[in-house]
């Protein structure tokens, strides 16, 4: 078995999440993703692969909020994110749409107000 640490869950890691009580495991990892060249002297040599038997002792059952920040949070981001980059993609279009007023004019208008007082 192979788990990539750069690809979020490649099919060979999903053995680990689903494997039954009492279930061994063995798992092999590639030099490149554990001690690479340098290795971890005296005990594990350069460009090594390590290989494991694991045993899986005993599996917890998810509780409720475990399970709603497992399964309900991310598909709420997943709404919040579009809606947030809409939100700030109108009001950037809005802000750059309204009418440009120059600093003569500005100071012209101070000017105008001042004199009607």
């Amino acid at each position: 078995m192979f788990c990539s640490a750069s690809s979020s869950f490649p099919p060979e890691c999903y053995t680990w999440f689903f494997s039954c009580c009492r279930e061994k495991i063995k798992a092999t990892i590639p030099p490149q993703l554990a001690y690479g060249k340098r290795g971890f002297p005296p005990n594990i040599p350069a460009d090594s692969v390590l290989q494991f038997e694991v045993e899986v002792v005993s599996m917890f059952k998810q509780t409720s909020w475990q399970k709603v920040l497992n399964e309900v949070l991310p598909l709420v981001c997943m709404g919040l994110v579009p809606g947030m980059l809409c939100l700030i993609g109108f009001y950037l279009y809005s802000k750059s749409s309204a009418p440009k007023v120059s600093k003569k004019k500005l100071k012209e208008d101070k000017k105008n107000k001042l004199k009607r007082k």
